[in-house]
């Protein structure tokens, strides 16, 4: 899967992607962890091991989170910090 649209989510720890992208990329569970959302909601989360590339910069590869009622990825400061982005 390539050129996939995506959103910049500076409020977001790690960059968040919708069921339909995990499953088209085939990518596997590594592990659950716990995450705090807005008004401090604790939630347990299934991560996935992606790698992301922007355009001409090179590939990061991170432990993306599900997004299941996202429609589109949501880049997170895990992506912008490691690209020095924002």
């Amino acid at each position: 899967m390539n050129d996939l649209p995506a959103q910049v989510d500076t409020a977001a720890d790690r960059t968040v992607l919708p069921g339909s992208v995990i499953a088209g990329l085939g990518l596997v569970q590594v592990g659950r962890f716990l995450f705090e959302g807005f008004g401090g909601t604790i939630t347990e989360l299934p991560v996935y091991l992606v790698a992301v590339q922007l355009h001409d910069l090179p590939p990061v590869e991170l432990q993306a989170v599900l997004g299941e009622r996202e429609r589109f990825i949501l880049l997170g400061r895990d992506v912008l910090n490691a690209h020095r982005l924002l």
